[in-house]
C-alpha cells in the first residue's frame, strides 16, 4: 500500500509496504519441486515508480525480465522481479486498466511468476498475456449501468450530509475538477478506494441523489446536497464482483474497504486463464 498515488510513497523503506518479502519468504521455504506452480501478485502502478530498496532486509537478486520491457530501475517492481528470478521462475509484468471491462478506471500491475522447470518443459504452452477487449468485445460499461434501480427514498440514506457537501464544495480541487468528485453516468468512476466513506473529504465520490437526473454537473452546481454516496453494491458492480456476490453480516463501513482493497475479478479471471493454458501440461 505503500506505493500508492495518495500521499507520498515510500516503497519498501515503509514497513507496510514490506509485505511481498513475507509472500515470497513462504514460497521459497520449500524444495523447488513443491514450490507453486504459478505466483500472481498485484499492485497500484506506483509500484514501477517507488524506491526499490529494503531498507536493511537485505535485497533481491536476479534479472527481472517482463513482457514489458526492462522493469525501471531502482523501482520496487525490479526488486520484485529479481527475487522471484532468482527463486527460480520465469517473471513477467503487465499494466491493465479495469476500464477496459468495468466502469471504473483503475490501472494496476500485475506480476507472473511460472516455476522454471515447468516453463522449460517441452509440453509447456507459452504464456501470453491476454488483450482485454477485442473486436468483438461490447461497448465498455458505464456508471449508469451499475446504479441501482431502486425507489429514491431508501437510496436517501446515502445522500451525503451538508457539512460534507459544504467542504467538497470548498476544496480548491473540486473547483478544479468536478468530475473527479461527480463523475459523468455516462462514463466510467473512477478509482474505488478502500477509504471511499472515510476519506469522504478528499477523494470519494458521488453519483446524483435523484435518479432520474440528466446531469451530474448541474447537480453539483445546486445549493443543497444534491449528491449521495454510491451504495456498496454499486461499487461491488464497479469492480466487477458477480451479482450474487454476498456480504454476510459485514459492517457496511467495512465493505467499502474490502472492496477498495480487492482486485477486479473479471481481470484476474483473464490472466488467470492464461496461466492455467501454460501450466495444463503440469496440473
Amino acid at each position: 500500500e505503500q506505493v500508492g498515488s495518495g500521499g507520498r510513497p515510500r516503497g519498501f523503506r515503509d514497513p507496510r509496504g514490506r509485505l511481498v518479502w513475507h509472500v515470497l519468504r513462504l514460497v521459497n521455504g520449500r524444495e523447488m519441486s513443491e514450490r507453486p506452480k504459478a505466483v500472481i501478485l498485484e499492485n497500484v502502478r506506483g509500484i514501477l515508480d517507488s524506491d526499490g530498496s529494503r531498507g536493511g532486509d537485505g535485497g533481491g537478486h536476479g534479472d527481472g525480465q517482463s513482457e514489458e520491457g526492462d522493469a525501471p530501475r531502482g523501482s520496487c517492481i525490479e526488486a520484485v522481479l529479481a527475487e522471484l528470478s532468482a527463486s527460480g521462475y520465469a517473471v513477467s509484468f503487465h499494466s491493465f486498466d479495469s476500464r477496459e471491462l468495468l466502469p471504473q478506471q483503475r490501472t494496476r500491475v500485475y506480476v507472473v511468476a511460472l516455476r522454471a522447470d515447468i516453463v522449460d518443459d517441452a509440453r509447456a504452452a507459452p504464456f501470453a498475456w491476454q488483450t482485454l477487449r477485442d473486436d468483438s468485445s461490447p461497448p465498455p460499461m458505464t456508471l449508469r449501468d451499475v446504479l441501482e434501480q431502486t425507489p429514491s427514498a431508501r437510496l436517501e440514506a446515502y445522500r451525503i450530509s451538508p457539512s460534507l457537501w459544504q467542504a467538497v464544495r470548498a476544496s480548491s480541487y473540486f473547483e478544479r475538477h468536478p468530475e473527479q468528485r461527480v463523475p459523468s453516468i455516462d462514463g466510467p468512476a473512477n478509482t474505488v478506494r478502500a477509504s471511499y466513506r472515510s476519506g469522504a473529504k478528499l477523494y470519494s465520490q458521488f453519483t446524483a441523489a435523484g435518479l432520474r437526473a440528466n446531469s451530474q454537473h448541474a447537480a453539483a452546481a445546486a445549493a443543497e446536497p444534491p449528491l449521495r454516496f454510491f451504495t456498496p453494491r454499486e461499487v461491488a458492480r464497479m469492480q466487477g464482483f458477480p451479482e450474487g456476490f454476498e456480504f454476510g453480516s459485514v459492517p457496511e463501513a467495512e465493505r467499502y474497504k474490502t472492496i477498495g482493497n480487492a482486485v477486479s475479478p473479471p481481470v484476474v479471471k483473464r490472466i488467470c486463464s492464461s496461466v492455467l493454458d501454460a501450466i495444463a501440461h503440469a496440473l
